[in-house]
């Protein structure tokens, strides 16, 4: 824009206008100081009023303060360090950088210390939670509710600012050296171990990243039972036996070839369970209506299925849980500038999306397939939560923390029981 003006020699009467002139010379100032205003004064605004968006009045503010800190800023800072006696004087202005240089380090170094205490404290909070293992703590709250005491606000075990790192170790970066989801293009088949190696009985985790989250609370199952897992994840690729709209046609491909031959692998090496679960977070190849899209993947989730229990393998489908994200809520982030956790909950209908998985299991009675639905731990019959028994149930908008996870262990224990059971009776 402005190179447009020289360009065009333009003469237009409100360019010399004080105003206009004063607006050019804090223009960079301007520049410096708008985009923390936009950052800080909805959320100051939001602690004050409880509004979640921004409107006219923070508007007014954040332009109205850009302008004031701009002119403060460019008569004590800016003009000060353009005087012509700065220039002539060599030794005052490097000593003057260097301090100023030094002052930074100092004042980002002892930030980061402080963030780093705090971090570790946190992490020492969930570590003492997770040994003292309270009935009452996370899903167990809702076991016990005459025991029980729900609380509605107060801090999070994880605190909101860890929950992002909370996550199962299937994910890489978990400091285990395990990156355990396959990736695109590819999409080559990855098996990692946990549990009791030296179990007879192993228990095959199957599916996207929500099959990942559930691996913390089977490996809390496997320590009781000394059971071993075999996990086969992918990043944003399901089992289902269709083609997804991936970024690319290799992706769509070799994520099919991946379901495919985790499947061949389940069947030769026929372990006791097969525990499934799924997000459909990928339309199928060129489907773009909703419902057409929950059938194609039902069609490929029956296929894959039916293909596992042929061999005689039972198998436990476990529904997807609630996405926060669905209603555009990062639930950590909700959560750490909220005053009450029902402010970061949503409605059920919205977030509890169909499964496919579980249809496609429905749909194949007498054939060794168990169902195992926990909607209701996280949900009411109209509300689901985001914060369950001072737990962070969510490190992000759709996955759980590990912690979350571990505390439904007891109730993933009874689905499996139940799913060998049946499958012994049959």
């Amino acid at each position: 824009g402005t190179v447009m003006v020289i360009a065009g020699h333009s003469s237009f009467r409100w360019y010399a206008l004080r105003p206009v002139r004063w607006l050019g010379d804090v223009s960079y100032s301007v520049y410096l100081w708008h985009w923390p205003l936009i950052l800080l004064v909805p959320a100051a605004a939001a602690k004050v009023t409880g509004a979640d968006d921004r409107g006219a009045l923070e508007d007014v503010v954040i332009v109205v303060g850009a302008l004031v800190l701009a002119g403060l800023t460019k008569a004590f800072v800016e003009d000060q360090f353009r005087t012509p006696q700065w220039a002539h004087r060599r030794r005052a202005t490097y000593l003057l950088g260097v301090t100023g240089m030094a002052g930074v380090l100092t004042l980002c170094a002892g930030f980061s210390a402080g963030l780093s205490a705090q971090r570790d404290t946190e992490r020492r909070v969930l570590a003492a939670t997770l040994a003292a293992g309270s009935p009452c703590f996370g899903a167990g709250a809702l076991d016990h509710p005459h025991r029980c005491v729900l609380p509605k606000k107060g801090p999070l075990v994880p605190a909101p600012a860890l929950a992002a790192e909370d996550r199962s170790a299937a994910y890489e970066l978990q400091g285990n050296g395990k990156n355990c989801l396959a990736k695109a293009n590819r999409y080559l088949v990855v098996a990692c171990q946990f549990g009791d190696p030296e179990s007879a009985t192993n228990i095959a985790l199957v599916g996207n990243s929500h099959a990942a989250q559930w691996l913390p609370a089977l490996e809390r199952i496997a320590v009781g039972r000394r059971w071993s897992i075999t996990t086969y994840l992918a990043a944003r690729c399901a089992p289902a036996d269709i083609l997804l709209d991936l970024t690319t046609v290799d992706a769509a491909l070799g994520c099919r070839a991946w379901g495919r031959e985790v499947v061949r692998r389940v069947q030769a090496q026929r372990p006791a369970l097969v525990v499934m679960s799924n997000r459909p977070a990928v339309p199928p190849w060129h489907v773009t209506h909703e419902q057409e899209a929950h059938s194609s993947y039902t069609v490929g989730y029956r296929r894959t299925l039916a293909r596992i229990s042929s061999s005689k393998t039972p198998i436990l489908v476990i529904r997807d849980t609630p996405v926060p994200e669905r209603g555009g809520v990062s639930a950590p982030d909700c959560l750490a500038a909220a005053t009450r956790w029902d402010d970061c909950s949503g409605p059920r209908e919205a977030w509890l999306e169909p499964d496919p998985a579980v249809a496609a299991a429905t749909s194949l009675p007498d054939r060794g397939i168990a169902i195992a639905d926990f909607s209701d731990i996280f949900c009411d019959a109209k509300v689901c939560s985001t914060a369950i028994g001072g737990v962070t149930a969510y490190s992000d908008g759709s996955h759980m923390t590990a912690t979350f996870a571990k505390t439904l262990a007891p109730h993933l224990d009874r689905a499996i029981m139940d799913a060998l059971t049946a499958q012994a009776a049959d």
